[in-house]
């Protein structure tokens, strides 16, 4: 999440939505969950106790359950106009909560845009899959605290749409179009989108 105040400059634990500043300038960075007891062993690293207890950056990294409602304590005077999500909604129980939860940041602050990523999925992508007999692989049961939401460009609008927001973008990542590895979303809140309609230059 980012503040008025804040860089774009970041270094991301892209499976676990962990976020690590690389400049002094940052606010904050938070890790977003909605099951606090799951901590994905392949990332246990990033996720150490130490880390979000004041250690490794004390102040700007925080773990935040998204199924409270609410900031940390710590979080909420802190103007937050941008919140960036990276391949962390596929990881989620309820991303409705977790889209809710973004616009009600956003809002509390006049309006913002939310972006975020995921990997892509779609019919060509999902038939090339099964075709070179690597379903089992990509969708697999087996992998611990793994993937559990598998979003198309159409599901991820759906959520988006639903949360309330608008003016949104897409572009797909990595690979050839439609096979793409992962997809791009921004999207606006209705009082940022308004501002854009009435000044197309203006920043939500």
């Amino acid at each position: 999440m980012l503040s008025p105040h804040s860089t774009t400059n970041s270094s991301a634990n892209t499976s676990s939505g962990c976020f690590r500043p690389t400049a002094p300038r940052f606010w904050t960075w938070a890790a977003a969950t909605d099951s606090p007891q799951i901590i994905w062993p392949a990332r246990a690293t990033t996720f150490t106790a130490s880390t979000h207890r004041g250690g490794g950056n004390p102040g700007r990294f925080f773990v935040c359950d998204v199924t409270t409602g609410e900031l940390l304590p710590e979080l909420r005077k802190i103007p937050f106009r941008t919140v960036i999500s990276m391949e962390v909604i596929e990881h989620l129980h309820s991303p409705r909560t977790f889209a809710a939860f973004v616009r009600s940041i956003l809002e509390a602050n006049g309006g913002g845009r939310f972006i975020l990523t995921t990997p892509y999925h779609g019919y060509l992508k999902n038939l090339s899959i099964a075709l070179a007999g690597k379903a089992d692989r990509h969708y697999s049961a087996l992998w611990e605290g793994g993937h559990i939401k598998f979003w198309s460009r159409r599901t991820l609008a759906i959520l988006l749409r639903e949360a309330g927001f608008r003016n949104m973008a897409f572009t797909g990542a990595g690979r050839i179009p439609y096979l793409w590895r992962h997809m791009v979303f921004s999207a606006e809140t209705p009082a940022a989108a308004e501002v854009r309609a009435c000044d197309p230059a203006a920043e939500p």
